[in-house]
């Protein structure tokens, strides 16, 4: 028995979620000596999904910088000279709440709401902290206190996963053309999802062992777990159900 593990459990540990979920999973790893893998498609998936979440952290921190730029042209002065007070804080929420109604409507991109959401209370907080006990504060000085921060948070979030990679077995593996093919005509539309489900079965026709992939994507994959086996003959599992699985 091998688990393989899609981008979506990588990166719910890389960001802290489905917590529950995610430990109950990595106890039963350990209490039972089971063997996970990752494929080297999931891997550069989930490296790319990250790059994904830093460069849209550091788009919304331009586009707010050219928002306040449009304020300091009408109080005419420069923007490092722009002096911010309590009640832009209001200023901040409808920034945010238009960023917010930009991201849906182009569709539901939970990750990326969440990682807003993160952002939206980080520059609060340190807007916040800034304040206490001032009449005003300099948004130059507040804006390089957040990209200070974000760079930092972005380098400790590579190293991060990084780290959740080395403790799993990476296996560099060329899904079989066939199952590719297979994995596609099911409709894995997703973004690298026939590779990861086809690698998967290519690993578990050439060594012979049953598979199990591990994921949090019940949309594209663990909905269909069925349709999966049977065409494949991998297994999809929920993180909780994962060990379950192995009888």
């Amino acid at each position: 028995m091998r688990f393989f593990l899609d981008t979506s459990v990588l990166l719910a540990r890389l960001f802290e979620e489905f917590k529950s979920r995610i430990q109950k999973f990595q106890r039963n790893v350990k209490e039972h000596s089971l063997q996970c893998l990752v494929s080297s498609s999931v891997a550069e998936e989930g490296e790319s999904r990250l790059n994904e979440v830093i460069n849209f952290v550091g788009g919304v921190l331009r586009e707010l910088v050219i928002a306040f730029k449009a304020r300091s042209v009408t109080a005419q002065v420069s923007i490092d000279r722009l002096e911010l007070r309590r009640s832009d804080a209001l200023f901040f929420e409808q920034f945010f709440m238009d960023k917010f109604r930009q991201i849906t409507r182009t569709g539901r991109r939970d990750g990326l709401i969440r990682r807003l959401r993160e952002v939206e209370v980080a520059i609060i907080q340190l807007f916040e902290e800034r304040m206490l006990g001032r009449e005003s504060i300099l948004l130059g000085e507040l804006m390089r206190e957040i990209t200070t921060e974000v760079i930092r948070v972005s380098h400790d979030l590579k190293s991060r996963y990084r780290q959740i990679l080395s403790d799993y077995e990476y296996i560099e593996i060329a899904p079989d053309p066939a199952l590719l093919e297979k994995a596609k005509k099911l409709g894995l539309a997703s973004p690298g999802d026939a590779d990861h489900i086809a690698s998967a079965a290519t690993y578990a026709h050439q060594e012979g062992v049953r598979v199990v992939f591990v994921s949090l994507d019940y949309k594209d994959i663990v909905s269909r777990s069925h349709e999966i086996r049977r065409e494949l003959n991998v297994h999809c599992s929920d993180p909780l159900y994962a060990i379950y699985h192995c009888t």
